[in-house]
């Protein structure tokens, strides 16, 4: 009973974190609407529960945004997002192992461009395979830069907001 209620709680976890996402998505400006919450959900979680659960939850963010994206075949966004978590997973138990500040920057910025070379891969081939047209490159790499570059600075901005909140409350710490 206990693990039926720990995956509805990671579920609904997902749910809420996708909804959040969506709504800085839709409500800040341009350049700033390109912070990938999600990710940032997920390296957080990493780094507070340091298990493979994340990947679960990843499955599930993904899963979700999936299901709310008509413009892509179904399995490019999920397919992207797991095996980018599986990615971070490993980097984050096997190559940083320190859990400092320069080894949550190179998780996340890894982990998003992962993200982003497997989704426009698999885009490619989708667009080539179905017949239809595919994106501007030179846009495309331009919207990505915004998005590891502000995902990775919200990252540095919370990822300190929680040291602290350990040192000063003892109520999120990451060791």
């Amino acid at each position: 009973m206990k693990k039926i209620i720990k995956y509805l709680g990671i579920i609904l976890l997902a749910v809420f974190c996708f909804w959040i996402s969506l709504l800085i998505t839709y409500i800040l400006p341009y350049p700033l609407n390109k912070i990938n919450l999600l990710w940032v959900f997920i390296v957080l979680m990493l780094f507070k529960y340091k298990n493979f659960s994340v990947v679960f939850f990843s499955f599930w963010l993904f899963f979700f945004l999936e299901i709310y994206t008509y413009s892509t075949p179904f399995g490019v966004i999920l397919f992207s997002g797991v095996i980018s978590g599986l990615f971070l997973f490993w980097l984050y138990k096997n190559v940083f192992t320190d859990y400092s500040f320069w080894a949550s920057l190179a998780l996340i910025v890894s982990t998003v461009t992962l993200f982003r070379l497997l989704y426009l891969f698999l885009s490619y081939l989708a667009a080539t395979f179905f017949e239809s047209e595919f994106m501007d490159v030179k846009n495309i790499l331009l919207i990505y830069g915004w998005e590891i570059l502000f995902t990775s600075s919200l990252l540095m901005l919370l990822y300190y907001f929680f040291k602290w909140l350990g040192k000063r409350y003892k109520i999120f710490s990451f060791n």
